[in-house]
């Protein structure tokens, strides 16, 4: 077992980052166990208090070169998969429900039509700049109105900053699907 310790400044405070590195573990017991590369972070404050601790495993060698990065690439995934599941299942896509009521594959579809559906809503936030300035300016906590609110205010000036042409405007209205504002 390797350590490695680094102490960095942040404002007024000092931290120590240790990190505790080893190579080819077994992942259990057996001999025919896959290897791992392991490595943790603890984060000390300068008044003793850990205020950090995490472990990762990688099939990437670890050395006191890398294992800082590693340690950051890894953080960086957790909180991306952390944040992404506590979006799935509490911003209205409810994939903590139980889907295993049908036949076969009932479950595996509609679990992948949720994702589908977190990847269409995602999909404008990260690259339409029309929607990012909607979702910045209108909607408070990130919801979107419910259907009797496609002819309020917010609405309308979603409608007035895309022009109308999003499929839950002037088409909608068009197609019947929900009363015309005017």
């Amino acid at each position: 077992m390797q350590t490695l310790s680094v102490e960095r400044r942040q404002g007024p405070r000092t931290y120590t980052d240790t990190y505790r590195f080893a190579s080819q573990l077994p992942l259990r017991d057996g001999d025919d166990a896959l290897e791992v590369n392991w490595c943790e972070l603890t984060t000390t404050r300068d008044d003793g208090k850990v205020v950090y601790h995490n472990a990762f495993a990688t099939h990437h060698p670890i050395t006191a070169a890398n294992v800082a990065e590693i340690v950051r690439a890894g953080r960086a995934r957790w909180k991306v998969e952390n944040e992404n599941n506590n979006t799935l299942k509490t911003k209205g896509y409810h994939l903590t429900h139980n889907f295993g009521h049908g036949k076969q594959h009932l479950s595996a579809l509609l679990a992948t039509l949720n994702l589908l559906a977190f990847l269409f809503h995602t999909l404008p936030e990260l690259l339409d700049s029309s929607y990012q300035r909607i979702r910045q300016s209108s909607f408070s906590g990130g919801a979107w109105p419910g259907t009797r609110g496609l002819r309020s205010p917010r609405w309308r000036r979603m409608r007035s900053i895309t022009g109308g042409s999003s499929i839950t405007g002037r088409r909608m209205e068009s197609a019947g699907a929900i009363p015309s504002g005017r």
